[in-house]
């Protein structure tokens, strides 16, 4: 599978080739992470993958000890990822933050965005949801800034995965968006 949109820069991708080919892949985008008034410089880390044909040949922990050299060598202080908890445990990765999910009824959904609409978001109402979002972290203790480049690769690419999956936002009777949510729709439930 090809890994599409702007981000991330090739420049932070780390491959391992055999064969003639590349065989395994680590993809890398940078972030920044407050903590308080503090910017630490951050990386995401994935998709790993390592073609079927030569898994459990080292390759991944190849790329994944690269990658963690070259994270080291660029001053990146922090690292994070969403994968398989257990292969990354290896490599001094470990949860930090538990997922959360709320599940609801489509009815239910619809009667919380009244008296305004539930749409489907589109990159015209990207400031509102970055204001909206920025609005939301500030003052944690800890959370991930987001650029108009990674909020733009989130709608583009990003909604196809299980991170920010058919996003929405709530827009009020006058059009201004007051919120969105990212929705999973299984046995009629958001």
């Amino acid at each position: 599978t090809r890994w599409a949109g702007a981000l991330p820069d090739p420049e932070h991708t780390r491959v391992v080739i055999a064969g003639g080919g590349v065989v395994s892949a680590v993809v890398m985008a940078p972030r920044v992470l407050c903590f308080g008034p503090s910017r630490i410089p951050a990386m995401t880390i994935g998709p790993v993958g390592t073609h079927d044909k030569h898994r459990k040949c080292g390759y991944a922990a190849a790329a994944m000890n690269d990658a963690s050299r070259y994270m080291a060598e660029n001053g990146v202080l922090v690292a994070y990822l969403n994968g398989l908890p257990d292969f990354y445990h290896r490599f001094g990765y470990y949860p930090f933050m538990a997922y959360s999910a709320v599940k609801l009824k489509r009815k239910q959904v619809e009667r919380e965005a009244a008296p305004g609409r539930l749409r489907v978001m589109t990159r015209k109402d990207l400031p509102a949801v970055i204001r909206i979002h920025k609005a939301a972290t500030a003052g944690r203790l800890c959370s991930s800034e987001r650029d108009a480049d990674l909020w733009a690769w989130l709608l583009a690419h990003g909604k196809s995965g299980s991170l920010f999956s058919n996003p929405k936002v709530i827009v009020g009777e006058s059009g201004r968006v007051h919120g969105y949510v990212t929705l999973k729709q299984r046995g009629g439930l958001y």
